[in-house]
């Protein structure tokens, strides 16, 4: 329900009441769930080094406790948070879960996998796995009766469609998604789908929407206390600035928002925007070594996107474009 707080604080109580009590299984086993829960709440804050040492520690306790759920959800959470960290570990995280989750039929628990594992191949730049990964994963959830997991998967497919620039497939994915999302009262879907909405008007050049959007969907993660969605629809303001011309506006945007810690795209997104604006006010001087930092950034961390449109920027339009063709990109990138 995206009641991000009262869910914390609950479990904190819960943790608390149980601190009291032996190490016998059934504790260790409650003690494991409830550290998960504290950990998606943490994940959605955008809270991720806390994120992964609950995870870390619920892996502990589902262990000890020979609860193998419990271990292929803490599995799954810690290649989640280690994906958006840029922490390559996420991959055996990712195969023990899976792994876990075939032996006990869990389609649930794999559709939630598939569908993380679908967002680190997409932050990568493998984005056929990406699409591989969430088809499986609505498949997976369709099995298990999970209309949200299902529209989830199909929100995501609609952010690849979207850079690729099959706008009117992006479109169809995201209306369906948001349909789902507002029938069933997921605010932070319905969240996800409208920021959706504001990447796919810029990519049609339209301007005005992709403003009121982006504005709409930062409220209301800001509401939901979702703090890393907050930076990204910052970003993503950004980024429309820039395309429609207002490059000191979109420079300056870049800079208050400063040093930006947690998600690992986000950071070279930003320095590549700042290094565009740069170069769109003639100060050519000063964004080549910011969008050299950018470019080796995104090849260190293996986004492909990023490192596409950075030597795009920086001139280099064969070995971008051929980057761009690799990742299946239709239509040319605004900006």
């Amino acid at each position: 329900a995206g009641r991000y707080r009262a869910s914390l604080a609950r479990c904190t109580s819960a943790l608390r009441a149980l601190s009291a009590e032996p190490d016998r299984p059934e504790v260790q086993g409650a003690r494991a769930e409830l550290r998960l829960a504290s950990a998606v709440v943490r994940h959605f804050q955008g809270r991720l080094t806390d994120a992964r040492r609950l995870a870390v520690a619920a892996l502990a306790d589902a262990e000890a406790a020979g609860d193998r759920r419990a271990q292929a959800q803490a599995h799954l959470q810690l290649e989640m948070t280690m994906s958006y960290l840029g922490d390559p570990d996420h991959r055996s995280h990712g195969a023990a879960a899976l792994a876990l989750f075939e032996a006990l039929g869990d389609d649930l628990g794999l559709g939630n996998l598939l569908l993380n594992m679908g967002v680190s191949a997409y932050d990568e730049g493998d984005w056929g796995g990406a699409l591989r990964s969430y088809e499986r994963s609505g498949a997976a959830y369709r099995r298990a009766g999970d209309v949200i997991g299902e529209a989830s998967a199909t929100n995501n497919r609609a952010e690849i469609l979207t850079d690729q620039g099959r706008t009117d497939d992006a479109g169809e994915a995201l209306t369906e998604a948001r349909q789902v999302f507002t029938a069933t009262g997921y605010r932070t879907g319905v969240a996800y789908t409208t920021s959706g909405r504001a990447r796919l008007a810029l990519r049609a050049g339209r301007f005005d929407e992709a403003h009121a959007l982006i504005d709409e969907a930062r409220a209301e993660f800001t509401r939901l206390g979702s703090d890393d969605m907050v930076v990204d629809s910052d970003v993503r303001l950004v980024e429309i600035l820039l395309a429609e011309g207002r490059a000191a506006d979109a420079l300056a945007g870049a800079r208050a928002l400063g040093e930006i810690a947690g998600i690992a795209f986000l950071p070279v997104t930003l320095a590549r925007l700042e290094g565009q604006a740069l170069l769109a006010l003639g100060r050519g001087e000063e964004a080549r070594p910011i969008l050299g930092s950018a470019l080796a950034a995104a090849r260190a961390a293996g986004i492909r996107f990023e490192e596409a449109r950075c030597l795009l920027a920086l001139g280099d339009l064969e070995a971008g474009a051929e980057l761009l063709r690799a990742l299946g990109v239709e239509q040319p990138l605004v900006p």
